[in-house]
């Protein structure tokens, strides 16, 4: 299997998603979740931190919950190819149409252009916001040194630089990838109007 591969859920796989049937592993399902027919498999691996995903997806296409979108073939030896060498970072897709944005959403900055304010209720806001959206979408024990970093954070200004950690634990979960980039357009908002 080649990095670049991207593989698509069959019916199956569809009905798997939903009705958790076929016995799957955590690790199995939240790459199945993953595949949605534009990520190639260097992107799921990275997203899934699963380290060998060759027997995940060979699993999958036994259980034929997937298939491959391009005209590959059916099935290729995993044997000797390894998916291990470093991906590239790139933000994560969306497996579903993003919602119709308001130009105040579009514009929205991105972490880096969080203003630099003093502490204030509005920061405890977001502070509660950011504690509460890990806890329901990342693994609890993963992202406890990253909530008591957000519960030590003084400032918006100390905060700033735990957003991009906060935003990947949640897209890294497999219900938090359809919902992070709304959190992240309201904690932005708490965050710009602590400046105002």
């Amino acid at each position: 299997m080649r990095a670049d591969e991207v593989f698509q859920k069959t019916a199956s796989g569809q009905y798997e998603v939903n009705e958790k049937s076929a016995g799957l592993s955590m690790r199995e399902r939240r790459v199945l979740i993953l595949l949605n027919g534009q990520r190639t498999l260097g992107q799921v691996q990275q997203m899934s931190l699963v380290e060998t995903i060759e027997a995940v997806i060979d699993k999958l296409l036994d259980l034929d919950l997937i298939e491959p979108l391009r005209a590959n073939s059916r099935r290729t030896p995993t044997s000797n190819v390894s998916l291990a060498e470093p991906a590239t970072k790139t933000a994560p897709q969306r497996a579903v149409e993003p919602p119709i944005q308001t130009p105040r959403q579009a514009n929205a900055p991105t972490p880096v252009d969080v203003p630099v304010a003093s502490s204030g209720p509005i920061t405890a806001q977001a502070q509660t916001f950011m504690r509460n959206s890990l806890l329901r979408f990342a693994n609890r024990v993963r992202v406890s040194k990253l909530v008591s970093s957000i519960d030590s954070a003084a400032n918006s200004a100390e905060l700033k630089p735990l957003i991009k950690p906060w935003y990947d634990a949640i897209a890294e979960s497999p219900t938090g990838i359809y919902e992070v980039d709304d959190l992240k357009a309201s904690l932005l908002e708490m965050l710009l109007a602590e400046e105002v």
